[in-house]
């Protein structure tokens, strides 16, 4: 529905949902709500992963289009918001598709991620130097927590491609761990400057599990055959990037034509066995 603005009168706008209505709500003084209209939840999409976007425009041709001021974001006052652990994030990736957990993922050649066979397949384009990854819909925070990945595979160390696990901070920081070419690599991305921490041959059997943890201002790259008695490859201290706001990367690609290139499967994101 739609009714004429009135500025005093609609000054505070409100969605609101009760387990079984969807609200459009305005108040003049942000404390008594009148319902404009409202819907049943269940015929809308799912609201449980939704953005927030304050924002406007014009449809062109005004001379003088003017402004929209915002304030009081839900009541105003510093923000309160902070990302989840890193950890509560699990995929076993057994469903056979991406879910909306991963909206942000991408590749440059169709088909190159899947989910089958309980597994995230990432399939190199041959004959290409295609990239793709699953990325994680929202950020996460790394503080006293750590993300863990079960590498069944990745490619041949005659291949020339990587495959990764990164996690990605605002102002192109990041925190690193892949596989190429037979080695095993750790880095840390400062302001968009790389800095290679470390490196091991890699090992499918003794690095089949990989880790990125944080404790008392460490990061930790560490490696296990059975996703329970880990090993530290390296460690930095102190710590390196902002680690409260992180997006994850599951991915990777080949960096020079391959005819044959393979493929690279992940598993049990932050599912290690009891």
């Amino acid at each position: 529905m739609t009714i004429p603005y009135d500025p005093v009168v609609h000054r505070h706008w409100r969605f609101r949902e009760d387990g079984l209505n969807t609200y459009w709500q305005t108040s003049s003084d942000g404390m008594s709500w009148t319902t404009q209209t409202q819907a049943a939840t269940a015929t809308l999409f799912s609201l449980d992963f939704l953005l927030v976007a304050l924002g406007g425009g014009t449809d062109g041709g005004e001379v003088n289009p003017g402004e929209a001021h915002f304030d009081h974001l839900n009541g105003g006052g510093a923000p309160k918001g902070k990302w989840c652990p890193i950890s509560s994030f699990t995929d076993d990736f057994n469903d056979g598709m991406q879910s909306i957990a991963w909206w942000r993922s991408w590749a440059n050649a169709p088909g190159m991620m899947s989910e089958m066979n309980g597994e995230l397949l990432l399939t190199f384009s041959p004959n290409s130097t295609a990239y793709a990854s699953y990325v994680s819909s929202k950020s996460f925070e790394l503080t006293n927590s750590s993300i863990v990945l079960e590498v069944p595979s990745v490619q041949g160390p005659a291949i020339h491609a990587e495959a990764w696990m990164v996690l990605v901070g605002p102002q192109n920081n990041e925190i690193r761990m892949d596989a190429e070419l037979g080695v095993l690599n750790f880095y840390v991305t400062v302001a968009g400057s790389q800095q290679q921490i470390g490196s091991t041959l890699h090992s499918p059997l003794m690095h089949r599990w990989w880790r990125i943890r944080e404790t008392s201002n460490t990061v930790f790259w560490e490696t296990s055959p059975d996703g329970k008695a880990w090993t530290i490859q390296e460690q930095l201290s102190p710590t390196p990037i902002p680690i409260d706001v992180l997006d994850i990367s599951l991915g990777g690609g080949t960096w020079m034509q391959e005819a044959n290139p393979g493929d690279a499967h992940f598993d049990n994101l932050n599912l290690p066995p009891p």
